[in-house]
């Protein structure tokens, strides 16, 4: 019986270990793959898809873990937005693809750091925020993310969606 219990023990403590030597994505990589930049009204702005590939390269542990998994049952982005001027923050942001461009989908606003629906910023000053659609919207169609006059179109190459394939 001891003899059965070392060698799953040993198993059990390298699969943390294993797991803990895998890298952390390439963050450039990762935005030119997943993320979108916009600029007008006196803010960048950047829109990242939220993945599991994204997920690991943008966040620490554990929040990486909960979003993670969030992003697996939701369509999530994550925002950065720098004011170039003063500017106002709007937390509108709406999703369309495909037959649902008519109608389009609202996404939920959730805050990391100043993403207040109409507070003020002035030059330089940035906000970090979550957008959550209740649905997973299908990656294998493009599909935009409009937030006013800006307009963030996503559409994944083959070889994007294996990154995070399944």
């Amino acid at each position: 019986m001891k003899r059965l219990g070392t060698p799953l023990l040993a198993i059990v403590m390298l699969v943390p270990a294993a797991a803990a030597a895998q890298e952390t994505p390439d963050l450039g990589s990762v935005l030119q793959d997943f993320g979108r930049r916009s600029s007008g009204n006196g803010l960048d702005l950047l829109v990242v898809h939220l993945n599991d590939k994204t997920t690991d390269a943008l966040f620490e542990p554990p929040a990486k873990y909960s979003l993670r998994a969030q992003a697996r049952q939701v369509t999530m982005f994550y925002v950065l937005g720098t004011a170039d001027r003063d500017a106002t923050i709007s937390t509108d942001y709406r999703v369309r693809q495909g037959a649902i461009s008519v109608n389009e989908l609202r996404l939920r606003p959730h805050s990391i750091s100043g993403f207040e629906d109409g507070a003020r910023l002035a030059a330089g000053e940035s906000f970090i925020g979550i957008l959550m659609l209740d649905q997973v919207l299908s990656l294998r169609t493009a599909f935009s993310v409009v937030q006013g006059e800006h307009t963030f179109n996503f559409e994944f190459t083959p070889n994007v969606l294996s990154q995070i394939a399944p």
